[in-house]
């Protein structure tokens, strides 16, 4: 990123009051001059960065207007910063202003007056540490620590919290180093919790400690900060207590980090932690926010030590009832079911959801059906709707974590729970009875779906129907698509006419949700039923077939429905066969080639669904399709011949600005870099190609060379082993047949 270095005799091409007026303009509200300010700015930095950092410097320290000083602190943070993929600009520095850039640092916190600045300062400090301490480079700064220790001590409370926040960021970096003196930073920590000045003082120590528990290895270590955890537990108290839910918040986040890497370190306190933390979660005057993460707290402790968690005294019991309370938080809205659902808010109820499936899947069957069965049965006979709804949703969540113990005694106990739900007379019930189903479905497939057709099918029919309310319907052909996934054509055939009725009258539905449910479910069912489909085909391909002709559908919102009808067709054309679909096949491929000749843009939903509905029609038509090959097997062979941007540097290098935008791992002591967007094209085209060969064999013969040349260097490819040269290695057999045949 900064591979540059000027030698001090190459002249800069400005002086400090200039570069102090780029710095106003690069704050300026018109884009033009701001855009060319920023572009002399970033130019600056990679040709003179001793230049730019000491100017900077100097313009954060001691402009005459706070909001440059401001601008100038956040530009030097921006540059020393070190990531994954940014290269801090530290090591373009020469050793003098290394040096001089440090002193300047830490000397800026200590006489910064500003809060809003200071704390930007103190920013940089973290930033510089980090890129500094890296291990990689080996980088020193040994007055960092001493001097850290003494802000620690100052009277400035704002001084003691830009201290402990700097230990906050570097934490991981200084591990190594503090782990030499545990005693005194536990000293440190002990006091700033209990800081009778300041509750910022007390949360920034509460940060702190968490950081530095996140890289302690031994349990010696850990057993040395036990003390504290009563005295962070009181500062999210006390920050309750006065209203502060933000610092609350922060201090939360702290220790959800704590148990999520470090879980038995509280293993002393557990019970004392656990009561707290279902305080908060259950207190509904809190803002959500606060009382998600109490719980996200209680939940992260289960998925990372389930056994203590099942040992705590009410965990189990207290913490169920936290979360089934919170699913009950639901709103009343009378247009519910009319429009699609908002889905940027993360309301209670949904917290709650997440939670409990969450809570499931950590402690499985055993410890959670003694708990919720009880409940759920007597929510279910509740005169309150919500009630009825969460016990629903308990249902579907608790399946797949609990799907061990829920055997098939259980199973029909849950479906003759669930059935009465089917009727209830509120929408949202039946929308949670519907949902409860479809996952069942795919929690127990494929012998749900033998034992229950007879009473999930006719219900899930009437459901469909349901206009006032299209949610539910878009529900109920969901639901229609699990179960007809894993089930069997002749479990099916019984429920084609009534579902396929009401599918096709959701079809013409207002709502575009509701028209790609039913057209996905129509699918699946016709890729169930097979043959059973046969006498439905012609009244479906005659609406299926509009759709690419109507202006009605015409524009980008229709672009994913368009490409979901052409899945539809077909999977339908499979299913019935060569012979039923022939009249149609020429309509069929001619809209398949008009959209290939049509040059979509790259986010064309239909390309990926084109592609594979070229070879589902070649799969119908057989050796008939040879005379398309034309059309279909040029651009598949380009992309499987594309080759992937691939990047190796030395595993302990900084500097990985080189491995933006790809997907990064470890080989040996090398980072190794790949463009796996290209991967994916090429392992869609290979299976694309395997396709066509396995099906045409000798028809295929005159792309038999260039199809070998694209595919078997793929075989010999060993650095990446992927999907794709799976795809190729199955393909080769074929392409020897094609050869013998044609």
């Amino acid at each position: 990123r900064f591979p540059l270095r000027k030698e001090p005799s190459e002249r800069v091409p400005m002086d400090l009051a200039q570069f102090e007026q780029l710095c106003r303009n690069s704050q300026l509200k018109e884009n033009e001059p701001r855009v060319a300010a920023e572009g002399v700015l970033l130019k600056f930095r990679d040709e003179f960065p001793d230049q730019y950092c000491t100017y900077m410097m100097h313009v954060a320290r001691n402009s005459a207007e706070d909001t440059n000083r401001s601008f100038a602190a956040v530009m030097l943070r921006t540059a020393f910063l070190q990531t994954d993929s940014i290269a801090s600009i530290y090591y373009s520095l020469t050793p003098p202003v290394q040096a001089s850039l440090k002193a300047d640092a830490l000397q800026a916190v200590q006489e910064e007056k500003n809060k809003s600045i200071f704390r930007k300062f103190c920013d940089l400090v973290g930033v510089m540490g980090s890129a500094i301490l890296c291990a990689e480079r080996g980088g020193q700064w040994p007055e960092l620590l001493p001097w850290l220790f003494e802000c620690t001590k100052s009277p400035a409370a704002l001084m003691r919290e830009g201290a402990l926040d700097t230990f906050s960021q570097i934490a991981m970096l200084l591990g190594p180093q503090l782990k030499s003196y545990l005693r005194v930073f536990f000293d440190v920590l002990s006091a700033a919790l209990v800081d009778p000045q300041s509750a910022q003082v007390r949360l920034a120590a509460v940060k702190a400690a968490s950081s530095f528990l996140l890289c302690c290895d031994q349990k010696e270590e850990l057993t040395v900060f036990q003390p504290l955890i009563p005295l962070m537990l009181r500062t999210i108290s006390d920050a309750l207590t006065a209203g502060q839910e933000d610092s609350a918040r922060t201090a939360l986040e702290a220790l959800i980090d704590v148990v999520d890497v470090q879980p038995t370190f509280l293993r002393a306190n557990l019970q004392e932690i656990i009561q707290g933390m279902l305080s908060i979660a259950d207190t509904a005057t809190l803002e959500p926010g606060t009382r998600h993460l109490a719980l996200e707290f209680l939940i992260t402790v289960a998925e990372n030590a389930a056994g203590m968690a099942r040992k705590a005294p009410g965990y189990v019991q207290n913490t169920f009832q936290v979360i089934i309370k919170m699913m009950l938080e639901l709103n009343e809205d009378p247009t519910w079911g009319q429009t699609p659902p908002d889905t940027d808010e993360l309301m209670n109820a949904d917290f709650g959801c997440r939670s409990l499936d969450r809570f499931a899947l950590a402690l499985k069957g055993k410890t959670v059906l003694p708990v919720a069965m009880p409940v759920v049965q007597q929510f279910l006979q509740s005169p309150d709707w919500k009630y009825r709804h969460t016990a629903l949703m308990a249902i579907a969540l608790i399946g797949e974590g609990c799907k061990k113990m829920i055997k098939e005694e259980q199973q029909a106990h849950l479906v003759a729970m669930i059935q009465p739900a089917f009727q209830d007379p509120h929408p949202r019930v039946r929308w949670a009875s519907v949902n409860a189903i479809g996952q069942m479905c795919n929690d127990f497939s494929p012998d749900f779906q033998r034992r229950f057709h007879a009473q999930v099918m006719p219900a899930l029919a009437r459901l469909m129907s349901e206009k006032e309310y299209p949610l539910i319907q878009q529900h109920a052909a969901s639901a229609t698509i699990n179960f007809t996934e894993e089930c069997r054509a002749e479990t099916i055939t019984p429920y084609l006419n009534d579902c396929l009725q009401v599918l096709y009258d959701q079809l013409l539905s207002p709502m575009q949700a509701v028209r790609e449910q039913a057209i996905t479910a129509v699918a699946s069912m016709a890729d169930t039923a097979g043959r059973q489909f046969t006498p439905y085909f012609e009244h479906f391909m005659g609406f299926l077939k509009q759709v690419f002709t109507l202006p009605s559908f015409e524009g980008k919102e229709h672009r994913m429905f368009k490409a979901k009808t052409m899945e539809c067709i077909t999977l339908i054309g499979l299913a019935v066969g060569k012979e039923t679909f022939a009249p149609h096949s020429q309509e069929i491929l001619q809209v398949l080639y008009q959209f290939q000749t049509s040059h979509p843009e790259d986010d064309d939903p239909r390309v990926g669904y084109w592609h594979q509905a070229w070879c589902r029609v070649c799969k119908i038509m057989g050796p008939d399709f040879g005379p398309y090959l034309e059309f279909v097997i040029p651009p598949l062979l380009e992309t499987a011949s594309l080759e992937p941007k691939i990047k190796v540097q030395d595993a302990d290098d900084p500097d990985t600005s080189e491995m933006a935008g790809l997907s990064t791992f470890i080989i040996d002591d090398k980072r190794v870099g790949i463009q796996t967007t290209v991967l994916e094209e090429k392992t869609t085209a290979v299976k694309m190609l395997g396709c066509y060969v396995a099906q045409l064999r000798g028809k295929f013969y005159a792309y038999v060379v260039p199809a070998a040349k694209a595919m078997v260097p793929l075989v010999k490819q060993r650095t990446f082993e992927g999907e794709y040269r799976v795809n190729a290695i199955q393909a080769v057999p074929d392409l020897v047949m094609c050869i013998n045949e044609g």
